[in-house]
């Protein structure tokens, strides 16, 4: 599995700030814009496949699903 840009700065806020407190409410808004980025990171991919190949959509999300997710 590849590693992505977003996935590579999410390892990197759990790693400055496990040794600092944060809230609960923080802690979920870290999570919700995570979430909200790798969505928006996973349609750019899938339209540029589209766009490159003239693949059909599912095939694009396919080829994500295999490279990029766990």
């Amino acid at each position: 599995m590849k590693q992505t840009a977003v996935d590579w700065l999410h390892e990197e806020y759990k790693r400055i700030l496990k040794d600092n407190d944060i809230t609960v409410l923080q802690a979920f808004e870290i999570t919700d814009k995570y979430n909200q980025a790798k969505e928006m990171e996973k349609e750019q991919i899938i339209e540029a496949l589209c766009d490159g190949h003239e693949s059909h959509p599912c095939m694009a999300e396919q080829y994500y699903k295999e490279t990029y997710e766990k």
